[in-house]
């Protein structure tokens, strides 16, 4: 079922924000759909199974998360967590979960729960996820952003900040989506064009913690009957480690109500802005992003698609090796042959994977400063490069093209 979001109402009397551009002419302020977006639910168990998480904020960007589980006709066997930050996908399994992110940006945190349904008689697990803030101090999630349209004169607009906070408000800071900013409780700025104009408004409190709140929502003057194009800018980040793929929607709808679904390319399904999956076998699938807006400016709903190919990789354990101090393999990717460059003590041996895990490619070698692999043989796709020795391995992933 699509969620309706609510557009954000005019101070003024919704009728005296319409102007007269054209006989369908508006002014209309739509929401950020940043400040409405719900976590992605991927299940295949008994629907009695519901999963939650509850997210404590906590000071100096500390984030405590704890499940939120109904069993229902289930029975619960493991919790566990994936996570992005510092540039890297993660996973925990632990019945809580505690981060320290490096700043007040949104990140993706998604629960796992494997369980086995009582009812069908067979294993099962469902994912949820959700987007989540990490603030410098807890007293700043009382700062919230709010604007609306003070005043309409042609395209002549006049904004109002209604934000709230439990402490005094230092700073307001506006940009208007064309390139002017200004700071001001109350300011009035000139548009050129119909947008839409995407306005931002960032506030930021005292010493110590300067908190800071921003709300953007997008500003269109007109006329009615938008072209898909216009409004829609459709994309989405794509993190993976080895078989585990998370998904998080980056799309730009201009203030339309939107629904995001995923098709994972292996017959799993999800929906929401972000969403984890991990695949049951190595192999190469089609991930796919359908996205859907609808709206007043919109005579129909658009749709439109993107799908990227994902490789999913045997997982495979790193462990502490000796014979490699230090490594780096370039180029990657390559057409022909890569070199291997760093400290190699001692002999070892060296072999390359292909993406259900076997060996396309190996031999022993010994110390040097460098090696050169001919992987002219192998066809286009994405290898695994592995390094052994009795004290462990060390494995890079090779893109040939």
């Amino acid at each position: 079922m699509m969620t309706m979001l609510p557009s954000l109402r005019c101070s003024i009397p919704w009728a005296s924000c319409l102007i007269g551009l054209a006989a369908t002419a508006q002014t209309q302020l739509l929401p950020d759909l940043a400040a409405a977006r719900g976590g992605g639910i991927l299940s295949n168990c008994d629907t009695s199974l519901h999963v939650g998480i509850n997210t404590t904020i906590q000071n100096n960007y500390y984030c405590y998360f704890a499940p939120e589980v109904q069993v229902g006709n289930t029975s619960v066997e493991s919790l566990t967590w994936s996570y992005y930050m510092n540039g890297a996908f993660g996973q925990q399994t632990s019945p809580t979960l505690q981060l320290n992110y490096p700043g007040q940006v949104e990140y993706p945190v998604c629960l796992t729960v494997d369980a086995y349904d009582l009812i069908a008689q067979q294993p099962c697990s469902t994912t949820v996820c959700d987007l989540i803030t990490p603030l410098p101090d807890v007293s700043c999630i009382s700062l919230q952003a709010a604007f609306g349209i003070a005043s309409v004169n042609g395209n002549t607009i006049t904004f109002q900040n209604n934000s709230t906070f439990g402490e005094t408000i230092q700073q307001v800071l506006w940009s208007f989506g064309d390139g002017a900013t200004i700071a001001a409780t109350t300011p009035t700025h000139d548009f050129i064009g119909s947008g839409p104009f995407e306005v931002c408004l960032t506030v930021i409190g005292p010493a110590p913690a300067f908190c800071t709140s921003t709300l953007c929502q997008y500003l269109y003057l007109g006329p009615g009957n938008v072209d898909c194009p216009l409004l829609i800018d459709q994309g989405f980040i794509m993190l993976q480690s080895e078989n585990l793929v998370g998904v998080l929607d980056t799309s730009n709808t201009s203030g339309m109500n939107s629904r995001i679904d995923w098709d994972f390319g292996d017959g799993a399904l999800a929906e929401g802005n972000v969403a984890v999956h991990a695949y049951g076998s190595p192999g190469e699938f089609q991930l796919c992003g359908t996205l859907r807006a609808w709206g007043p400016l919109l005579v129909d709903t658009c749709v439109t698609s993107i799908c990227r190919p994902v490789i999913a990789f045997p997982v495979l354990v790193t462990e502490e090796l000796v014979a490699v101090r230090t490594m780096s393999v370039r180029p990657n990717p390559f057409s022909s042959s890569i070199s291997i460059v760093g400290q190699l003590v001692g002999a070892f041996s060296l072999s390359v994977l292909d993406a259900s895990g076997r060996i396309v490619h190996g031999h022993a070698a010994r110390a040097g400063s460098s090696l050169n692999l001919d992987l002219s043989h192998l066809e286009a796709g994405a290898y695994v490069l592995r390094i052994a020795d009795e004290h462990g391995a060390l494995t890079s992933h090779i893109i040939k093209e």
